[in-house]
C-alpha cells in the first residue's frame, strides 16, 4: 500500500502542472494552502488525478477539479479491486437463485456482503422488496436503479473515508490544544 503524500512530492507535482498550464504557479503560500486538501492522497493517486485533469481540462487546475479527479481515480480502484458496478450488481440478483431472500433473508444479506462487500449489502437491503417481487420483465430496470445506488454509495464509502482522516486528525489537534 502507498503512503501518504509529502509536502515536497506535492510541490514537485504542482510545478509539473505549470509545464502544461502556462499561467499556472503556486507560491509557497498558495503551496502551504492547498496542501492540506491532498495530504491523505497517496502521490499516486494525485498523478494519476493530475493526468486526467490535463486530459479533460483546459482551465487551470483548482482544488476542486483535483479533488474531482482523485475521488474518480478512487473509484476506478475500487472497482479495480473488487469488480465493476455492473458485476456486482448482477451478482446481487444471481445470489437469489442459491439462497432465497423470502425464505431466509439473514442468509441471503449474510451470502451478498461474503461474496460482494458491505456496500453491495446496503444496496440489498435497500432493494429488498424488490428484490422480493423480481420478474423476468423487471430486471433491466431494477438492474440500473441498483447500479445508479450502488455507484452513489461507493462514491460516499471513497469520499467518506478521506473525510474521516480529516476529521480525526483535525479532533486531534483540537484535544492537543485543548490540553495546552
Amino acid at each position: 500500500m502507498c503512503s501518504k503524500i509529502n509536502e515536497l512530492t506535492f510541490v514537485a507535482m504542482m510545478k509539473k502542472l505549470s509545464n502544461f498550464y502556462s499561467d499556472f504557479g503556486l507560491n509557497e503560500k498558495q503551496t502551504s494552502a492547498w496542501f492540506p486538501y491532498f495530504r491523505n492522497y497517496t502521490d499516486v493517486e494525485l498523478g494519476e488525478a493530475i493526468q486526467l485533469h490535463i486530459k479533460n481540462e483546459v482551465w487551470n487546475p483548482t482544488v476542486a477539479s483535483l479533488t474531482k479527479y482523485i475521488k474518480q481515480v478512487a473509484v476506478q480502484q475500487f472497482e479495480l479491486d473488487n469488480g465493476s458496478s455492473e458485476k456486482i450488481v448482477e451478482g446481487i440478483i444471481r445470489e437469489l437463485s442459491s439462497t432465497g431472500i423470502i425464505y431466509n433473508p439473514d442468509k441471503y444479506f449474510e451470502a451478498v456482503k461474503n461474496k460482494f462487500g458491505e456496500v453491495a449489502e446496503r444496496v440489498a437491503q435497500d432493494y429488498k422488496t424488490d428484490l422480493k417481487g423480481l420478474t423476468i420483465d423487471g430486471t433491466p430496470f431494477l438492474k440500473q436503479r441498483m447500479i445508479k445506488t450502488y455507484n452513489s454509495y461507493l462514491e460516499r464509502e471513497v469520499t467518506g473515508a478521506n473525510n474521516m482522516f480529516e476529521a480525526l486528525e483535525t479532533q486531534s489537534k483540537l484535544k492537543i490544544e485543548s490540553k495546552e
